[in-house]
């Protein structure tokens, strides 16, 4: 079962299809939009799956969604983005199995606050009860704002996510008291009529703010293993990596390119982009295929070659696990707009 939704804030258009459910909207130019919306309800029910959905529109480039769903069958319940996003949430009640694409299937439980990047979110399995999942949906563009305020703070998410560098890993933890008051105030209120949205985006924000805040202590406990040198060897191979992503590069001679040894690099990397080299890199090809295919002066083969894939099967999967769109169908959408 599949839901998906775009970024923008104008028309919602909710409607089931053969194949799941869709949630989407007709895009609006930025200056129109306007927060302060009807929540938009979804509902889908049948023997094995039990879906219910709230969307609310907070502020330009940030959703508020509130999820109740209980699985019995083997069929996941994913949510399609279109596009990627930076998600924090937290489970209300019960449990759930969820499957974030290239990562581990991870248990999400109550008081733990989770975020990630990417434009997917997958419910694998549930409680019997169902599970009750609030989720604050962010796009770059909002985040970059947040940073551009000039805070001497910089969390470590929000600067991998808004740089491009490569999608934040799930990463979770437990909510201090402070995070979780906040959590039962959004879960308990009421979300009709202007003075409970406006309460809805004062505890949003301030949720978002703390859980953040615990996400960036947890950074800071990883990175005490890092040198000054041990940063600027990562960077130097990011460098070499984004000018030559075609080229096909052994553990071995990323660490000759930074002058560091094998496992300070594979440690490194984890700590400061929590994820592999390889991964990294993989992202960083498939972004630079879609430069190439929005050009439209190359075929979709010569694209792959491009960026060292030589079977046009596996360009094909890592680009649509990466961009949620096959490589051809990409660069038709791009040759249309």
């Amino acid at each position: 079962m599949q839901i998906a939704a775009s970024d923008t804030e104008s028309q919602i258009h909710l409607k089931q299809t053969d194949t799941g459910i869709d949630l989407f909207s007709i895009e609006a130019a930025e200056e129109v939009s306007c927060p302060f919306q009807a929540a938009q309800i979804l509902k889908w029910k049948h023997a094995n799956t039990d879906f219910f959905a709230q969307r609310i529109v907070i502020k330009q480039g940030l959703n508020f969604i509130s999820l109740e769903i209980r699985l019995e069958g083997p069929i996941p319940v994913k949510i399609n983005f279109g596009q990627d996003l930076m998600v924090l949430g937290y489970v209300k009640s019960g449990w759930a199995k969820s499957n974030q694409s290239g990562y581990e299937l991870e248990k999400l439980e109550p008081e733990q606050w989770f975020h990630y990047s990417n434009s997917i979110f997958c419910i694998d399995r549930t409680s019997p009860s169902a599970v009750s999942i609030d989720l604050f949906l962010c796009t770059r563009t909002l985040l970059n704002r947040l940073i551009q305020l000039g805070s001497d703070e910089i969390y470590t998410a929000l600067k991998c996510f808004t740089s491009g560098s490569g999608n934040v890993p799930f990463n979770s933890g437990p909510m201090s008291a402070a995070t979780f008051e906040i959590a039962q105030k959004i879960s308990n209120s009421n979300r009709n009529g202007l003075r409970y949205r406006l309460q809805l985006e004062a505890n949003a924000l301030s949720w978002m703010a703390e859980a953040l805040s615990l996400s960036q202590l947890a950074s800071k406990k990883n990175d005490r293993s890092l040198s000054a040198y041990d940063r600027d060897a990562i960077e130097k191979i990011m460098q070499q990596i984004k000018e030559d992503p075609g080229r096909e590069y052994s553990i071995s001679e990323l660490s000759s390119i930074g002058g560091i040894n094998q496992y300070k690099l594979k440690s490194a990397f984890k700590t400061i982009y929590q994820q592999t080299a390889f991964s990294l890199l993989r992202q960083v090809r498939m972004d630079h295929a879609a430069q190439l295919l929005k050009s439209d002066r190359l075929s979709v083969i010569e694209v792959a070659n491009e960026v060292g894939y030589s079977n046009a099967s596996h360009f094909a999967r890592a680009f649509k696990e990466r961009h949620s769109l096959l490589p051809k169908a990409y660069q038709c959408l791009y040759r249309l707009t």
